[in-house]
């Protein structure tokens, strides 16, 4: 999908864009696809199985257990990463949260975890503008985040044949 879509925007020209790029996807081939999740990303979801999919079939390819490796690091450095953060918020360390936010935001997204990602986003996007406030707010639900996104990839990554969106409680 190669589209752009500007920020504000109606309810109707998400609908025109997702009618058109679903009408072209489901006009291509997909047979060698075909054992990657149909589902995206959904509100209220962990991970996106797509990118756990992507990341196994790359190692496919390469005989490489690219999802373990890259899932097993994420979950070795993110606790670090959660400490440095909910420091950073408490001394208002603003250089050293807008460092780690950063980092551990690409990380997220590199595993599939967009829901950590955005909170990540917004506590860089605070300290950026000198309002740590905001991410002191957040340390809380980055916790619960990061929780429920470390044992959504520890399911998946020790069951290969994840179908379906990992979701939250109480988010369906």
């Amino acid at each position: 999908m190669n589209a752009y879509l500007s920020k504000p925007f109606r309810m109707r020209e998400l609908e025109q864009m997702l009618s058109r790029y679903l009408a072209a996807f489901a006009s291509t081939d997909h047979s060698e696809a075909s054992d990657r999740p149909t589902l995206r990303n959904t509100e209220g979801s962990i991970v996106d199985l797509c990118v756990i999919a992507n990341l196994r079939n790359m190692g496919q390819r390469g005989r490489k257990d690219i999802a373990g490796g890259v899932i097993g690091l994420y979950l070795k450095h993110s606790p670090r990463m959660l400490d440095t953060i909910i420091d950073a918020l408490r001394t208002q360390d603003t250089a050293a949260a807008i460092a780690a936010a950063h980092k551990w935001k690409s990380s997220s997204s590199i595993v599939g975890a967009e829901q950590l990602a955005q909170l990540l986003q917004q506590i860089e996007d605070g300290a950026a503008n000198g309002s740590l406030k905001s991410g002191k707010l957040l340390e809380v639900d980055l916790t619960t985040q990061y929780e429920a996104v470390r044992e959504a990839l520890t399911f998946a990554l020790n069951n290969e044949d994840v179908r379906t969106p990992l979701l939250l409680a109480g988010n369906t």
